[in-house]
Order: structure tokens, then C-alpha cells, then sequence
């Protein structure tokens, strides 16, 4: 059998030279095939493709076998079997029934080895099998040592975080790019998008750590990065609903130390690009303007109109914008609904004008203080401050869990009996005390943090209102400003058409600091 055309079929690796394995195979096997008079048609490379997780996807690799088995060509030359695959003779198995049933074959250069030759088909089996094993014990000495470091507080390899650098005692603040994190940090919870973020580095000529533009991905990345601020990351993954596999999301998360639940830090305090405050500022803002998705997240809409969010009908549907009109979100879905409406340009003065004469005309007795003025007050200081009553916000949610932690560390000691093995009792007075004393710490900083300030008295005079009022930039800030007195505006269907609007009837403000009902 004539065998005058070849693939080349060859997968990355980086020898110990510097040089890409990838030239070094590709000047073997083509040595080979001249050798052979075989002329080579063309190549199909996997570059950074592994050849032993399953889930990973080898485009070069589907489109060589293909050739071969296709009779595009009748010879598929490899440099070693391992390069072909490292999951076991499943696959390479697989591979050579396929080449066989046609009348091709697959050559290893380095190997010796001819699948069209008798009795070298045993022989591919079993080295076969023995890179797979090579693979699996390589990763569980990988997963080992990863296991060992989390917990420590240990860098795990890989490249290093944008902004950060290796020093004598772990990472370090790299002080070249560390700014850059900063000033991104800074824009974004100044209210840049992430996207005019990225062209204002583009046209500073900023460099990203790779690549040569930055985008809205590269700065959500950054973002969201908890190395950054200080946390051992741990990549999740999610099941494919229509797949059943599992598979990375690229949603990276702090790791928990599965004894004590608690995060894992990696950096000192002083070394920390985002702070722990800025960090849930910031992931409240994604929040805000993503939806989850089991592949991730995609953008919300951003509502236009002034009362989205805060208006529903007397059903309790929220209502929408939907041309001049804000209409029942029941109602146009089909829902049983009378379908409330109201005009936005009259609405939206109503509510505004109440905004304005509630907040203006209200008086402090701090005899007797107003709930109304409590309330305000609070969302006054969460507007003006977010970082602070973010970590006040952080600070309480900390201390419940640490508290919920050590009340069931007690309780699987002296109610459920754990701890009782030789060693235990050593074993929960370390957990206790580490418990305990991050207890003691957040207590202490909640405390030095105080109470936060509730001043109000610049809403208490009529030109103060309107200038807040007034500075605002778009109706997202607006809408904010509506949410310090109001809770959500409820409206009733009109009597009938025709009728005019009296919002004294069929408007219903639900006040800040009060039931809805």
C-alpha cells in the first residue's frame, strides 16, 4: 500500500531549551515523511491544548483524525504517542479502529511505532495506558500541594495577578502596575463604565499584562480579582444542563478554609490592591447591572424611565415604561389584571413633587423623633458614604458568622460529642481559639468604626433639596434620591376612560420607615 500523503498532527509543550516542542516535532516528523518519500500535506496543531482532560476541546486534533479517516490522507504522523493523548487507550483505542476500518494508519516517530504494522497495535495500548497514569499522578501531586498551600495562605503558581509581583516573602505590590489597578479601581467606583475604562487606557497607551488593547473583560477581571484584594482565589465550576458535565464558569472566588470557613488571605493588609470594603462596593455595582446565567452573567437592561423599579399597580405587578405610559407588567404579560396605566410626564411630576415637599417640609423633634426621618437618614448616610455603611454592612455579617461558628464548634463538643479522638481535644482548643480571637477583632473594629453619622439637616431646607435634586446627573441618580423617601409607588386603575387623572385617588406613596400596609 502506497502511502504519498501525510498530516502532521502536533500538540505544545515547552522543552527545556526555550524553544517550542512544537518546532521540534514538526522538524522530526518532516524528517521522517522525506525519509519515507512521503510528502507532507499539511499540519493541525493544538497550541496550550491538553491532551488529558476530557473536557478540553482540540480543534487541531477532531480535524486531523478526520483527514485520516476521511482518505484526504492515508497516513496521520505523530511525533510521540503521548502527544496524540493522555487519556488511555479509551481514546487512542478508539482512534485505531477508526484508521483501520479505512485503511490508514497512524505513525509515532519517536516511539517506533506503526498501527499498520503486526504487533505494534499492543504495544500503542500500552503506552497508551502509561501516559494517562503519568498524567493522573502528576495531577494528583499538583492537587496535593495545592490542597497543602490554600490553607496556609500559599501562592499556587501560575501567571502572576496584573499589579502584583513576586517578592522574598510572597507577593508584593509590583510598583509599576500597581497604580494602574488603582486608577482603575478609583474610575470604576467613581461611576465609570468598564468599558469607557478600557479605552481610556487604550488611549493613554497603558499596556495590559497581555495583549495589546484592554477591554471591558480584561478591567471585570481586575475587578472581581480576589488576589487582589488579598484572598486565595479558587475557580468554580457549574454542571451544563445540557451536557451533565461539569465545566469551568471562569467565575473566580475566594477559598474557604473548609475547617473554619473562613477566607483565605494571601497578602499583607499594607500589600492589598482593592480593599475589603471597595471589593463588595464593587461587586454590588456588577450585581446591579448583571443576571445570572449558569454560563455566567450577561448585562441587565438599564431602565430609562424615571420610576422603574419603584412604581407598581394595585395588584402588585411591578409597572414598566411602555411608550408614554406606565403600564401593569401582569397585565401585558396576560395576567388576570384590571392593567393600572398612567401617563410617565405626569406621574413622574406627581412623584417628584411629593418627594420634594416631604423631604423640604419636614421638622426634627428629637423628643419624639419621626420613623419617616429615621429611615431617611440611614439611606442618607448609605448614599453619601457606601464605603462606610458597606463595611459597617460587612463588619455585622462577619461577626453573625463567626458567632453562628464558634455557638456550633461548642455544640459539636459538648452536645454532639465530636472532638473525642486522641488529639481532639488539642484540635478544638486551636479551633476555638482562632474562632474566638477573629470574633474579638471584628467586634473591636465595628467599634472603632462607630455607629455612622444619621445628619439629614441639609434635607431639611427647601434650596438644599432642589440643588440635590438638581445635580443629579441621569435618571439612575434621580431614582436614588426617590429611594430615601419612598419605598415604592402604587397606583389603581383609572375609574374609566376619559377621566382625568387625580392622584390623590389613584396614586398611593408607600413612605420610607413605615408598612406598606
Amino acid at each position: 500500500m502506497a502511502h504519498e500523503l501525510a498530516d502532521l498532527y502536533l500538540r505544545l509543550s515547552l522543552d527545556r531549551e526555550g524553544k517550542t516542542a512544537i518546532e521540534r516535532q514538526d522538524a522530526d516528523c518532516t524528517a521522517w515523511c522525506e525519509r519515507q518519500g512521503i510528502r507532507v500535506r499539511t499540519r493541525h496543531i493544538d497550541r496550550g491544548r491538553s491532551g488529558y482532560k476530557r473536557r478540553t476541546k482540540r480543534a487541531a486534533f477532531t480535524e486531523a483524525i478526520r483527514a485520516a479517516t476521511s482518505g484526504e490522507v492515508s497516513t496521520l504522523v505523530v511525533w510521540k504517542l503521548d502527544r496524540l493523548s493522555r487519556q488511555g487507550i479509551g481514546q487512542v483505542g478508539l482512534v485505531l479502529d477508526q484508521l483501520e476500518l479505512v485503511g490508514s494508519r497512524i505513525v509515532f516517530v519517536v516511539d517506533g511505532l506503526d498501527s499498520s504494522v503486526s504487533g505494534h497495535r499492543s504495544v500503542i495500548a500500552f503506552l497508551a495506558e502509561r501516559a494517562r497514569d503519568e498524567s493522573e499522578t502528576l495531577s494528583f501531586r499538583v492537587k496535593n500541594a495545592k490542597d497543602h498551600l490554600r490553607p496556609a495562605g500559599g501562592w499556587l503558581g501560575g501567571p502572576l495577578p496584573y499589579g502584583l509581583r513576586s517578592g522574598k516573602n510572597g507577593l508584593e505590590r509590583d510598583p509599576t502596575t500597581a497604580p494602574v489597578i488603582r486608577d482603575i479601581v478609583s474610575r470604576y467606583l467613581g461611576g465609570l463604565s468598564m468599558v469607557k475604562i478600557a479605552r481610556a487606557l487604550n488611549s493613554e497607551g497603558v499596556k495590559p499584562s497581555r495583549g495589546e488593547q484592554w477591554t471591558a473583560g480584561t478591567i471585570a477581571q481586575i475587578l472581581k480579582s480576589p488576589t487582589l484584594a488579598g484572598l486565595m482565589p479558587i475557580s468554580t465550576t457549574r454542571v451544563d444542563p445540557e451536557t451533565g458535565e461539569t465545566v469551568y464558569t471562569g467565575d473566580i472566588q475566594p477559598y474557604r478554609d473548609p475547617e473554619t470557613g473562613d477566607v483565605v488571605e494571601i497578602l499583607d493588609e499594607d500589600e492589598r490592591l482593592i480593599s475589603p470594603t471597595e471589593r463588595q462596593l464593587i461587586l454590588k455595582r456588577i450585581a446591579e447591572r448583571t443576571t445570572p446565567t449558569w454560563k455566567g452573567v450577561r448585562p441587565k437592561r438599564k431602565p430609562t424611565a424615571l420610576l422603574t423599579g419603584l412604581v407598581y399597580c394595585e395588584c402588585g405587578a411591578r409597572m414598566s415604561a411602555s411608550g408614554s405610559s406606565y403600564v401593569c407588567g401582569s397585565k401585558r404579560s396576560g395576567g388576570h389584571c384590571p392593567g393600572a396605566s398612567a401617563m410617565v410626564e405626569v406621574l413622574d411630576r406627581y412623584v417628584v413633587g411629593q418627594w420634594f415637599d416631604r423631604l423640604s417640609g419636614a421638622t426634627f423633634d428629637p423628643d419624639n423623633p419621626d420613623p419617616f426621618l429615621i429611615a431617611v437618614a440611614e439611606r442618607w448616610g448609605r448614599y453619601t458614604d457606601p464605603a462606610g455603611a458597606n463595611e459597617r454592612d460587612e463588619l455585622e455579617a462577619r461577626i453573625a458568622d463567626a458567632e453562628a461558628r464558634l455557638s456550633d464548634l461548642e455544640a459539636a463538643r459538648y452536645e454532639r460529642g465530636e472532638f473525642s479522638d486522641p488529639g481532639g481535644t488539642d484540635r478544638y482548643a486551636r479551633l476555638h481559639e482562632k474562632v474566638s480571637g477573629a470574633l474579638v477583632t471584628l467586634v473591636k473594629r465595628r467599634a472603632d468604626l462607630g455607629p455612622g453619622a444619621l445628619d439629614i439637616g441639609g434635607f431639611l431646607e427647601p434650596e438644599l433639596v432642589l440643588e440635590a435634586w438638581e445635580s443629579q446627573g441621569d435618571n439612575d441618580e434621580r431614582r436614588e434620591l426617590l429611594r430615601l423617601a419612598f419605598e415604592r409607588v402604587e397606583v389603581k386603575k383609572a375609574r374609566g376612560r376619559g377621566y382625568r387623572f387625580k392622584p390623590d385617588e389613584r396614586v398611593n406613596l408607600v413612605p420610607v420607615g413605615y408598612d406598606a400596609d
